[in-house]
């Protein structure tokens, strides 16, 4: 079963309660509008409807995956502080200056 086949069986609005996805992204996910959401949300919310429902959607997962490995600039994906790096050199923390003078 595919989710174009879910999504005739049930409302959207039906599988956005029972898997409280939005049904925004629902709708963006049957619409394989994949750039309307990050690489782990799509991933997820696909992961959610197999579980809730029983199915098998490989094929949706396959298509995902093809559009995130052709469109790497996935920003959503970063993991990692934005803030900036010191360099390690001359200025230093009063602490690392009495521990060199001792």
């Amino acid at each position: 079963m595919q989710l174009n086949e879910i999504i005739e069986n049930y409302s959207i609005r039906e599988i956005s309660g029972r898997t409280r996805i939005a049904v925004e992204n629902i709708e963006h996910l049957a619409e394989k509008e994949w750039g309307a959401m990050r690489k782990v949300q799509a991933f997820g919310f696909i992961n959610i409807i197999e579980r809730e429902y029983g199915v098998d959607l490989s094929d949706l997962k396959r298509e995902a995956t093809e559009y995130y490995s052709s469109h790497s600039s996935d920003t959503g994906s970063k993991i990692y502080s934005e803030s900036p790096v010191r360099e390690h050199g001359g200025g230093g923390n009063l602490f690392s200056k009495i521990l060199l003078f001792v």
